[in-house]
């Protein structure tokens, strides 16, 4: 049972890098009636009162860069996230607007309310976000947000408070002046290195205490449906501190320039694959291991503690007893992702059987556009013999959402009727597109892997 104190405590992990951005926040994780999605909403019929009420819409820039940073948070977090048009049944708002003082450049406030019984029992608990850019004094920087950008890395940070993280630097945990910075956490004042696209680690850290990887109401995080602080503390538990301690493993295993496979086995290991397409193999299954990024590579830590916390650079897969996941988003698996984004639609993305096709003849030397190629030509509603009308209205409606109009299509149908281009480039071009790459959530999936199923051929 949910009681006031649930709603009205932080709970911390034990983790002072998590425990420094764990402030006062909604908690999804309590929301009654219980659902498991969070709604959001570009509406702006309900606002915050306490903000400057000269409001102005998201822009079409702003829109999508909010899209992409929801959908990089669900890799991370599990939450499923749908949008909606009407303000009044959302539960993250987004606007611009003048926000007081001349250095704020975003602003992210929320408000809570429930009902309990004599007992502290809750019967209702309710929440809401607004989350605003700046659209005076950085109105230009937050004109158009892209990844890599000052204003994104901004919006990023005001979805981290709507999601329960804080300013690392604010009592009654706060992280010492040397960690305290963009390198490790989006929620810092302190910049270092370029604008952040994505959670960085010890956000990472936060995030999994709070939802446990699978969302709201799953099986790890706060209010789970275990319920038991080991399911939580196998998000953020010593093997998982270990990894992101920066300790060298006690064995370091190097490949040679070909295919390598590497096992660590027991103790905390360095893997490093080199070139071609390497393979770390680990013994147990997915859900025991926790999987995370990291800016010098890749972290796999063994929940249960047998196979440690091995760090890992150039490695490409991992091979688990019941799954295997490709991680080089900005390789094979990436070009996997966008042609199955552009020829079958986005949803096919998650078609483990087909990125394991994929994969398997561009890892085997096959190149993107003959791949695009075998694609187009495999699609049900194609074929080798298809029309250069239906190839054009296929990429075209996969990738911006919608058939073409003759005058849209028209110009493309002529580069393939005057031999300006074939079926795999003008599938190459679309794939390419960053509407495309945001279709796909190209930067959520470089987070977390692309799941497969391995293709023996045939």
């Amino acid at each position: 049972m949910t009681t006031v104190t649930d709603v009205t405590t932080v709970r911390y992990s034990g983790d002072p890098r998590a425990d420094a951005l764990l402030k006062p926040m909604p908690d999804w994780n309590f929301l009654l009636p219980e659902r498991t999605t969070l709604y959001y909403t570009f509406d702006l019929a309900v606002i915050d009162p306490a903000t400057d009420p000269a409001l102005t819409a998201f822009n079409a820039a702003q829109r999508a860069a909010a899209i992409e940073i929801l959908n990089h948070a669900a890799s991370v977090c599990g939450i499923a996230f749908a949008e909606t048009p009407s303000g009044a049944s959302a539960d993250l708002h987004f606007g611009a607007c003048d926000i007081a003082g001349v250095s704020l450049t975003g602003l992210t406030s929320s408000r809570e309310s429930w009902s309990f019984m004599p007992d502290g029992t809750l019967t209702a608990y309710s929440a809401e976000a607004f989350i605003y850019l700046d659209n005076v004094e950085f109105g230009s920087t937050h004109l158009s947000p892209t990844a890599g950008s000052s204003g994104y890395q901004v919006l990023l940070h005001e979805i981290g408070h709507a999601l329960g993280l804080g300013h690392p630097f604010e009592a009654p945990i706060a992280l010492p002046k040397s960690e305290d910075n963009t390198d490790n956490t989006v929620m810092s004042y302190n910049a270092t290195g370029a604008y952040k696209s994505t959670f960085q680690a010890y956000d990472l850290l936060a995030l999994r205490w709070i939802y446990g990887e699978d969302g709201l109401r799953g099986n790890r995080g706060l209010n789970s449906t275990d319920n038991v602080e080991t399911a939580v503390n196998l998000v953020t538990g010593t093997a998982m501190a270990d990894a992101l301690s920066g300790t060298e493993g006690k064995d370091t295993l190097a490949g040679l320039d070909g295919n390598d496979t590497l096992t660590g086995l027991a103790g905390d290991d360095t893997l490093e694959g080199g070139a071609g397409i390497d393979v770390a193999v680990y013994g147990g299954q997915r859900a025991a291991y926790s999987v995370l990024k990291t800016a010098g590579g890749w972290h796999v830590a063994d929940n249960g503690g047998g196979d440690g916390s091995d760090r890992l650079a150039g490695v490409e897969r991992l091979q688990f007893q019941d799954a295997q996941l490709a991680l080089d988003l900005d390789g094979n698996a990436g070009a996997v992702a966008r042609i199955l984004g552009a020829v079958f639609g986005k949803a096919e993305v998650a078609n483990q059987v087909y990125v394991g096709i994929g994969l398997y003849y561009i890892d085997g030397g096959m190149s993107y556009e003959k791949l695009m190629q075998l694609a187009i030509d495999a699609h049900p509603d194609l074929g080798v013999d298809a029309s250069r009308q239906a190839i054009v209205a296929l990429l075209f409606t996969n990738v911006v959402g919608r058939s073409p109009t003759v005058d849209e299509a028209a110009p493309f149908v002529n580069m393939l009727i005057l031999g300006d281009s074939t079926a795999a480039k003008l599938g190459v071009m679309a794939a390419d597109t960053d509407l495309n790459k945001v279709n796909v959530d190209l930067v959520g999936l470089a987070q977390v892997g692309l799941e497969y199923v391995p293709y023996a051929g045939g």
